[in-house]
Parts: C-alpha cells; structure tokens; sequence
C-alpha cells in the first residue's frame, strides 16, 4: 500500500477543489486514499475510468501513480466542466475525459484494453 502524506503537492486540491464545499474536498480526499490501497495495479500504467465525472477519480489516479487516465462519462455537462478543472490543474497532458452518450459503445477498439 502507498502511503499518502498531506505534504505531497497534490495540483488538482490545491488549485481546484481547496475553493469547493467541504463535502466536495471530503469527496475527493476520500477517492485518493481509497485508490492508494490498489496503487500496484495502476501504477505507471493507463487507465479506463469509466464514470469519471468532473474528473475527480481521473485525478486520484493519476496523483497515486497511474501514467495516463482516459475517463468516460456521458453526461456532457460535467465532461465540460471536467475538461476545464483538468486544464486548470495542469493534468491536461496525463489524461482524456470524453463524452460517451452509449456507454454500451465505447470508441475503442476490441480486446485494446485490460481489464482487472
């Protein structure tokens, strides 16, 4: 398990989420360490998020070791917001969040992905 320290820069709360609701940070925070306890099986990797969001799992990952994370959510609206907070956070270049209204239809190539 990778243990998290509060003074490890984390752009996404600092820049991002410290202006949200508590809830929200609380939200977040608890994602980040949920997602430490299985940092071996994406670490350094890519990963599907799939129901990612505004982006809030996406950057979890990738701040507990994934190499680049392509997020699905098919709610447009928070794809958009999504998008920006990513950019806003500087993570823009480690991950993709895309808009997917069938999510029974993913423009991926079969057998491209693996899954765990």
């Amino acid at each position: 398990m990778m243990e998290q320290s509060s003074h490890i820069f984390d752009p996404f709360e600092k820049q991002v989420i410290s202006p949200f609701s508590p809830i929200e940070i609380h939200r977040y925070r608890t994602i980040k360490d949920s997602l430490s306890e299985w940092h071996d099986l994406f670490c350094d990797q890519n990963v599907l998020d799939f129901g990612a969001g505004y982006g809030l799992s996406i950057s979890a990952l990738l701040f507990n070791g994934a190499k680049y994370v392509i997020g699905i959510e098919p709610d447009e609206g928070r794809v958009k917001t999504g998008v920006s907070l990513l950019q806003q956070a500087g993570l823009g270049n480690r991950c993709k969040l895309i808009h997917v209204t069938d999510t029974m239809s993913l423009p991926f190539e079969d057998k491209s992905m693996h899954l765990y």
